[in-house]
C-alpha cells in the first residue's frame, strides 16, 4: 500500500506550499519519512512576525500570519502529587493534554521547528518576559537554562533569522548577546530593548547596563534605529552616530561627547534625530558656550540652537531641556526655525 512519502516529490513540495502551520505540524507527526521530509526540505511558514512571551507559569507562542494571528500558550499542570504532571497546550481552536510532558520542552520543540522553517524575512521579532520572572531568573539555574535553550534554537538554524525589527523587553545586556547575533545584519534595521532595572553595582554605586559588548556585534553597526530604556554606560559615543533615529538614556555625557555628536552630524545626513535623556553631565558648560547664545522658547522652557548643513536647506536644531535633563540633536528644515532665532552657518 502506497503511503504519502511513496508520491513524486514534486507533489509532496506542492502540498506543503498549500498548508498552513498546523497542517504542516500534524503533517510531521504522521510518520517518520513525512518528518524527515518537511525538516529537510523545510518548507517556508510565511510568517510576517513572531512573538514570545515568558510568563511566571505560562509561555506564550505568537504567529502572525498575513490573513491571521495564531496565539499557542502553554502551561503545566499537576495532578495528586508532584510526579503527576502535564502540559496544557491551546491554539485557541484546540486544547490538547499531554500526559508527562513538561510546558518548556513542548515550547522549545515547537519554536525552534518554526525558526527552522522560517525563510522569508520578517516584519518584527519579539521577545518579552514579565519583570517579576526576570528578577527570579537574575539568580536561578532556570535562568541560564532558560536563554542557553533560546539560543540553541537560533543556533540550529542553518542561516541567519531575518527580521526588519528586533523588540526585547525585560531581557539582560547578556541575554540580548544570545539573541541579536544569529539575526541577519544586513535585514535588520530597528532594535529595541526595554532591559529590566539592573541590579545594584556596589562598586560603581550605580544600576547601569554597559553596552560595549553590543556595540561591537554587526548587528548594531549596521541598524538604523536604536531606542533603548534603562540607563546605560557607552564604550565610545561614535559607536551610536550611524543611526538615523536614536532614543536611549546616559547614565553619564560629557561635553566632549555632545561635541563629537554635533561635529559628526554636521558632516553626515544620515542622522535625522538623535534624542536621549542623561543622569549626569560632565563639563557640559563649555559646549553650550561654545554654541553661543540660545534661543530660548516661552511656552516650552528649552534652549535651542541652529547650525545650517552646508549647501543644504536643513538645519541641525541642538535643543536642551536642562531641567528635564534631555537633549536632542535633530535634522529639520529651514522653515521651522522661528523669525527670531539666528541659524549659524
Amino acid at each position: 500500500m502506497q503511503t504519502l512519502t511513496d508520491l513524486p516529490f514534486s507533489f509532496l513540495d506542492q502540498l506543503l506550499a498549500y498548508s498552513g502551520f498546523r497542517e504542516i505540524f500534524c503533517l510531521r507527526k504522521v510518520c517518520r519519512g513525512l518528518r524527515d521530509y518537511i525538516d529537510t526540505t523545510k518548507p517556508d511558514l510565511k510568517l510576517t512576525q513572531l512573538f514570545i512571551t515568558l510568563r511566571e507559569e505560562k509561555l506564550y507562542l505568537t504567529l502572525q500570519f498575513r490573513d491571521e494571528q495564531v496565539v499557542v500558550e502553554y502551561r503545566n499542570g499537576y495532578g495528586s502529587n508532584l510526579f503527576d504532571f502535564h502540559c496544557l497546550v491551546s491554539d485557541g481552536e484546540v486544547v490538547k493534554t499531554l500526559k508527562g510532558e513538561r510546558c518548556m520542552d513542548l515550547f522549545f520543540g515547537d519554536f525552534r521547528l518554526v525558526l527552522n522553517l522560517q525563510k522569508t524575512k520578517l516584519k518584527s521579532l519579539k521577545l518579552s518576559q514579565e519583570t517579576k520572572y526576570n528578577e527570579i531568573l537574575f539568580e536561578e539555574q532556570t535562568s541560564r537554562n532558560l536563554f542557553e535553550r533560546l539560543e540553541e534554537c537560533f543556533k540550529a538554524r542553518s542561516c541567519r533569522l531575518q527580521t526588519t525589527e528586533i523588540n526585547l523587553q525585560t531581557f539582560s545586556i547578556l541575554q540580548v548577546l544570545s539573541i541579536l547575533p544569529y539575526l541577519e545584519p544586513k535585514t535588520l534595521k530597528n532594535i529595541k530593548l526595554m532591559l529590566p532595572t539592573v541590579p545594584y553595582n556596589k562598586e560603581t554605586g550605580s544600576r547601569t547596563w554597559r553596552t560595549e559588548k553590543l556595540e561591537e556585534l554587526e548587528q548594531w553597526q549596521m541598524a538604523e534605529s536604536l531606542n533603548i530604556s534603562k540607563d546605560i554606560c557607552i564604550g565610545f559615543i561614535i559607536n551610536f552616530l550611524h543611526f538615523t533615529h536614536v532614543c536611549v538614556t546616559f547614565y553619564s555625557i560629557s561635553g566632549r561627547d555632545l561635541l563629537t555628536i554635533k561635529n559628526i552630524l554636521l558632516d553626515d545626513d544620515r542622522v535625522h534625530e538623535f534624542f536621549f535623556k542623561y543622569k549626569h553631565l560632565y563639563h557640559g558648560e563649555q559646549f553650550f558656550e561654545s554654541l553661543g547664545r540660545p534661543y530660548i522658547e516661552e511656552q516650552n522652557p528649552r534652549n535651542l540652537w541652529y547650525f545650517r548643513f552646508p549647501e543644504s536647506e536643513q538645519i541641525l536644531r541642538v535643543c536642551h531641556w536642562s531641567a528635564s535633563l534631555m537633549m536632542s540633536f535633530h535634522r529639520k528644515d529651514v522653515e521651522s526655525v522661528p523669525v527670531n532665532a539666528v541659524i549659524q552657518e
